[in-house]
């Protein structure tokens, strides 16, 4: 079996995807043990084989030197997406024989065998209301950047975020702390460690890192904040921000349209993000991932969407299609995880109707746009666009 290794800029295919023919269809072989980089390789090949790049009559095939058990459930989950257009075959090399056999997907209950989504009913019911704390720091903060998100990783803890940035965290007990990065990893003895940008621009204005606070110190805790945000504006310049566009279009700043009418929030709130990163599992083995946005449509109100969201620094390829993946995984898993359905209840949504949709900003070439519409239409997941100076600072 020849096996072709190149970097296709075209296409956006880099040389880690190694492509071949197998039973007179497209063939990847994927050598990487990593499950996101088997799953982002089948969108690879469906898009080739879709485009035309490749011809491919029957389908696709996708040969994994070592499958991942979280690889392995997701894979399942976008072939049953994508059968009745695309067939699709997941094979694993058997080390006896030499030869590709069907990978099978394991038996698995998510309730029983699952130790993060045991907890995640007693985290996701602890979240319908946040600390008095909240409400009086962003009163006094005076900055409508400046939201809370439910920190759905600790229970009794919200994450104090500017611009979709991390600046703090507020308890469930109303004490909290404000902090910006990591000290970053020493590389030279004796010198500083690596430090972003935005680490690097409150300790200028601090000149210490991690500051705690009560409701007895509101006022100062306030104060730094807005320092803050003063400071980074300055400096962030004109590059694009991923959490950026989360951030606004939580808070309804940045609409998300489709088929001409606008999704809406599933609770509006001057203050929190209801919403955000909300935690889902693809398959056995994997961490939490977590999604980007839940929203509403307006035209059915029990209807729940779940949004991924790009912002391509390095192009709208391989990047943008992956995020296909990521919203049919999202979708599977929200209509399926019946444990959290109290959840979407109390919001007066219905987890099994959930829908999907990719949100990136507006394409600055027709070709990408066409093949990620389509690729989207695949899966049954809706595409919409936003201008990109809702990505910007």
């Amino acid at each position: 079996m020849e096996v072709r290794h190149k970097r296709d800029q075209k296409n956006s295919i880099t040389n880690a995807l190694g492509l071949t023919q197998y039973d007179e269809r497209l063939a990847g072989v994927v050598e990487s043990p990593k499950a996101k980089d088997q799953i982002s390789a089948l969108l690879d090949l469906i898009d080739l084989q879709q485009s035309g790049a490749e011809d491919s009559p029957t389908g696709v095939a996708l040969l994994l030197a070592s499958p991942a058990s979280e690889a392995i459930g997701a894979l399942e989950t976008l072939r049953n997406a994508v059968a009745a257009d695309v067939p699709v075959a997941v094979l694993r090399l058997d080390a006896v024989s030499n030869s590709w056999t069907p990978v099978e997907r394991p038996d698995f209950d998510l309730a029983t065998e699952d130790p993060h989504y045991k907890g995640w009913p007693k985290l996701l019911g602890a979240r319908f209301k946040a600390p008095s704390l909240v409400e009086q720091l962003l009163a006094a903060a005076q900055t409508p950047k400046l939201r809370v998100y439910p920190q759905l990783s600790a229970v009794g803890e919200w994450s104090l975020r500017l611009e979709g940035l991390q600046v703090g965290r507020v308890r469930s007990n109303n004490s909290g702390f404000l902090d910006v990065g990591r000290l970053g990893k020493v590389t030279t003895p004796g010198q500083p460690g690596n430090q972003s940008t935005e680490r690097k621009t409150w300790l200028e204005v601090h000149r210490r890192g991690r500051v705690d606070f009560d409701e007895k110190d509101l006022v100062t805790a306030a104060a730094k904040v807005q320092a803050f945000a003063q400071a980074w504006h300055a400096k962030a310049g004109g590059k694009a921000n991923e959490h950026a566009l989360e951030s606004r279009i939580l808070r309804g700043d940045v609409p998300v349209g489709i088929d001409g009418r606008r999704l809406e929030l599933i609770k509006p709130d001057p203050g929190v993000n209801w919403g955000s990163q909300f935690p889902t599992k693809w398959g056995p083995g994997g961490r939490a991932r977590y999604l980007d946005a839940l929203l509403r449509d307006p035209a059915e109100q029990d209807v729940p969407w779940a949004v991924e969201m790009k912002v391509g620094l390095g192009g709208e390829g391989q990047y943008y299609r992956h995020a296909v993946a990521q919203a049919v995984l999202y979708r599977h898993f929200i209509r399926n995880a019946a444990d959290l359905r109290f959840w979407f209840e109390h919001y007066d949504l219905d987890a099994t109707k959930c829908r999907a949709a990719v949100v990136v900003p507006e394409f600055k070439t027709a070709h990408w746009e066409t093949r990620l519409t389509r690729l989207c239409e695949l899966f049954g997941v809706r595409l919409a666009t936003v201008p990109e100076a809702a990505t910007l600072p």
